[in-house]
């Protein structure tokens, strides 16, 4: 199937928001499929142009009128693997490795972050807004094709908000862990994606004929996912999950006013923020053994 290329606006990060360039985008495909986002509308809300000029803009509705994810041009599931396998890789060598080569890819502007990194032809120092959905789904597709449990995109990704809310009062949180509605749903859909694609097809039961149970992905304190029996004897030595989590935290951490933020939430009762950020903690002591 071809992919019409198209083009989203880039706008500057800081007040009044001006657009600073046009971005070549296409809709996501996969399987041969167009990707429609789970949430109405919500791959509709930026307008869309027919060249880097900026022409015939259209607003997203009439664009876009099946609600298809808008990705940038230049993106592939193939890249999206390879980096997956450069994730599980580092997971097999524990939480730090993991942490580390998450943050620095989908924090914003990372290597991997759809709506700012400059490899995706987007200008320094701006967002693209049709994105949105597409950076969420990329998340959770690579999380899933690492092998790693879907919370900790869920998560990750809602810490992020959580933090972000106490800079910017209209950040939605009103999802799953601190997410929006949006990231949740869209995580969940890529993570789906993800986990078929890392699977590969069996005869009769791949077409609904007497399909056989397969093993889930990794979960936290299972013994082959993220944690391990390995991870669970060394939160043993550290004492505790939480602090296990956050002294890797320290060792991956680009900012460490984030660090000091993210830990001081763990101890707060500030509504959704503090409850998601001690959900986080909870999620990962899974382990069945008392690590209190």
């Amino acid at each position: 199937m071809a992919d019409p290329i198209f083009y989203a606006a880039a706008t500057d990060q800081k007040e009044p928001h001006p657009i600073t360039g046009y971005v070549p985008s296409k809709f996501l495909i996969r399987v041969g499929a167009y990707v429609v986002d789970p949430i109405p509308g919500a791959s509709q809300n930026a307008n869309l142009y027919s060249d880097a000029a900026g022409s015939d803009q259209t607003d997203g509705k009439i664009a876009n009128p099946n609600n298809y994810v808008v990705v940038p041009a230049n993106h592939s599931e193939q890249e999206a693997r390879k980096f997956a396998s450069d994730l599980a890789a580092a997971s097999r060598m524990g939480v730090a490795p993991t942490l580390a080569l998450m943050t620095s890819a989908f924090w914003p502007g990372g290597s991997q972050e759809l709506q700012r990194n400059l490899r995706w032809g987007i200008p320094p120092n701006s967002f693209v807004r049709a994105y949105t959905s597409a950076a969420s789904d990329h998340f959770g597709y690579i999380t899933a094709a690492a092998g790693l449990p879907q919370e900790l995109a869920e998560y990750g990704g809602g810490i992020h908000n959580i933090f972000s809310k106490q800079l910017k009062p209209d950040v939605d949180v009103s999802g799953k862990g601190g997410l929006s509605r949006v990231n949740e749903a869209n995580i969940a859909q890529g993570y789906a994606a993800g986990h078929a694609a890392g699977k590969p097809p069996i005869a009769f039961n791949d077409y609904g004929y007497g399909a056989q149970p397969r093993p889930a992905a990794g979960e936290i304190g299972g013994g082959n996912g993220f944690i391990g029996d390995q991870g669970v004897e060394i939160c043993w030595m550290y004492g505790s999950f939480h602090r296990y989590l956050f002294t890797n935290l320290a060792l991956t951490c680009r900012d460490i006013g984030v660090l000091l933020g993210l830990y001081w939430l763990t101890q707060s009762n500030l509504g959704v923020a503090g409850v998601a950020m001690k959900n986080v903690v909870k999620k990962f002591d899974t382990s069945g053994k008392s690590l209190a």
